[in-house]
C-alpha cells in the first residue's frame, strides 16, 4: 500500500515475482525521476505486477531486484529512505549532482534524518551549536558547503552517495560515476553534442504530474530553458521574474520580452525596499541553511506558487557552466595564465607583486592566493568569488 504525505512519499514493497521484497522494504521519498516509466515497463516484462502508478513504487521494486545497483539507473531528483525490516537496516541515497538535500545525524544509539536542518533540531534534547567549519564556508562562499551544515553534529549526504545503517555501524559509498570520452571534441562536435543533451534534458523535466513554469531572470540561461521547451512543442507555459524599482538591476523588462517572443505566460513581481522588507521575514522562518542568493529564490517561487505552481525549472547553474558572468569566464584563462608562468617562484613571485599594486587589497589577497597554491580551477573561483 502506499501513501501520499506532507513530507514524501511512504510505501512497502510485497512480494516480488522473483521472491524479492515480501513485504519487508518501505520507503519515504522526495523527488522524480524521469526515466520511471522506462523502467516499470521492464520491471513489468520481469513479471513484476504494480498496485500504483507512480516513480515511488518503481524506485522500491527497483532496488528490491538490484539493491544499489539501482542507482545508477534512476534519472531524476531524489533522496529517499528505505527501512529493511528483515535485515534491521535503514538505507539512504542522494541523486548524482544532490538536488534533493538529505541531512543526518548520528550518535550512539540513535540516528536522525530529514530533508532540513531545523527538521532534526526540532528533537527537544538537541544540542543547538553553530559549527565553525560551516559558518567559515559560509562566509567564505556564501553558502554552506557540502557535507557540512550550519548546525554541529548534522551532515548531509554527499551528491551520488549511498548510506546504509545496520547493528554494524553506519557505511557511506559513492554510486556516481560519470565517464567522459578521452580527447577533446571539436567545437562543431562539443556544439551539437551539448545542444542534444539540454533538448533531452528539458523534455526530462517536464515529465510532472502538475504543470511545470520556469523562472525567467532575462538571461541567457534561463532564456535557453524557455526557448528549447517552445521547441520542443510545449505551450501554455508560465514564467516568472523578479524585478527591481532600480533600473541599474532590473532585468524584467528583458525577460518580458523573452517570453513574448516565445508566447509565454508571464508575470513579473517588482521588488522594492519595502516590499522586500515586508517579505525577509518570511524567508528567514523558511530559509533552512543560509546563502547570499537564497532571498532572490524565495521570493520568486512564492510568486510562482501563488499562481498555483508547484514545480519550477530554473537557470542556475548554467552560468559556472558556460561562463554567464564575466567572473566565470575569467576562471580558465587564469588557469591558463598561471600554466604559462611555468615552476620558477620567481616568475609567480613577481606577478603576485604586481596584482599586489594594482588591485583593492582584498582582492589582491585574494589573487596572491591563488598564484602561491596549486593554480587549480578551486582556487581561481575562489579568487573571483
Amino acid at each position: 500500500m502506499f501513501l501520499q504525505t506532507t513530507t514524501g512519499r511512504i510505501g512497502r514493497a510485497d512480494e516480488g515475482a522473483d521472491g524479492t521484497g515480501g513485504g519487508r522494504l518501505a520507503i519515504t521519498f522526495n523527488g522524480e525521476i524521469y526515466n520511471f516509466r522506462a523502467l516499470r515497463a521492464e520491471l513489468v516484462r520481469a513479471g513484476e505486477s504494480f498496485e500504483t502508478g507512480t516513480d515511488t513504487e518503481v524506485i522500491l521494486r527497483l532496488f528490491a531486484r538490484e539493491g544499489t545497483d539501482s542507482l545508477r539507473r534512476l534519472r531524476g531528483m531524489f533522496a529517499f529512505a528505505i527501512w529493511d525490516e528483515r535485515d534491521d537496516a535503514l538505507f539512504l541515497a542522494r541523486d548524482w549532482f544532490g538536488i534533493k538535500p538529505l541531512y543526518y545525524r548520528a550518535d550512539p544509539g540513535e540516528f536522525l534524518f530529514a530533508s532540513e536542518v531545523r527538521s532534526i533540531l526540532t528533537v527537544q534534547r538537541m544540542r543547538r551549536e553553530m559549527d565553525p567549519d560551516g559558518a567559515r564556508s559560509y562566509l567564505q562562499s556564501g553558502s554552506v558547503a557540502e557535507p557540512l551544515t550550519i548546525a554541529e553534529g548534522i551532515r548531509e549526504i554527499p551528491p551520488g552517495h549511498w548510506a546504509r545503517l545496520d547493528r554494524r555501524g553506519l557505511v557511506l559509498r559513492s554510486f556516481a560515476q560519470l565517464d567522459f570520452p578521452r580527447g577533446e571534441p571539436s567545437p562543431s562536435e562539443a556544439i551539437k553534442v551539448t545542444a542534444q543533451a539540454l533538448r533531452d534534458s528539458i523534455e526530462a523535466h517536464f515529465v510532472s504530474d502538475v504543470p511545470v513554469g520556469i523562472l525567467l531572470s532575462g538571461g541567457i540561461d534561463s532564456a535557453g530553458i524557455l526557448a528549447l521547451a517552445a521547441e520542443a512543442g510545449r505551450a501554455d507555459i508560465n514564467t516568472f521574474t523578479i524585478g527591481f524599482s532600480q533600473s541599474s538591476h532590473d532585468e524584467s523588462r528583458i525577460a518580458r520580452r523573452i517570453a513574448r517572443h516565445y508566447g509565454a505566460h508571464h508575470t513579473t513581481l517588482i521588488l522594492d525596499g519595502k516590499s522586500a522588507l515586508d517579505l525577509f521575514h518570511d524567508y528567514l522562518c523558511c530559509i533552512d541553511q543560509p546563502s547570499v542568493d537564497g532571498f532572490n529564490t524565495f521570493v520568486v517561487c512564492r510568486l510562482a506558487r501563488q499562481r498555483g505552481m508547484k514545480v519550477l525549472l530554473s537557470g542556475l547553474g548554467g552560468d559556472e557552466l558556460f561562463g554567464g558572468y564575466q567572473s566565470f569566464s575569467r576562471i580558465p584563462k587564469m588557469v591558463a595564465f598561471s600554466r604559462t608562468l611555468g615552476a620558477p617562484k620567481s616568475a609567480k613571485r613577481a606577478v603576485v607583486a604586481a596584482v599586489a599594486g594594482s588591485l583593492p587589497f582584498r582582492q589582491a589577497q585574494r589573487v596572491a592566493r591563488f598564484l602561491r597554491g596549486p593554480c587549480d580551477a578551486a582556487g581561481a573561483f575562489e579568487a573571483v568569488r
